[in-house]
């Protein structure tokens, strides 16, 4: 996945979702339903994310876009 996305929430829902993935729909339901995915990766800077942090950030996003939760939208 490249970081230059837009980020779409698409159904309002956490169920069967990890601590992570509920992080992300959490922050665009806040974020007015739209975000690009670097915003999201920096929101972790005051965590002082690892490489493997984002890496587990953009897995998340990965597998909420495969259940249709979220879209991706290329830029």
């Amino acid at each position: 996945m490249r970081t230059k996305a837009i980020i779409q929430l698409v159904r309002n829902s956490t169920y069967h979702c990890g601590r992570i993935e509920r992080y992300v729909v959490n922050y665009l339901r806040r974020a007015r339903r739209k975000v690009a995915v670097k915003e999201l990766i920096r929101t972790l800077k005051p965590f002082k994310p690892s490489q493997r942090d984002v890496d587990e950030l953009v897995e998340a996003i990965q597998r909420l876009a495969k259940r249709n939760i979220i879209t991706l939208h290329n830029i």
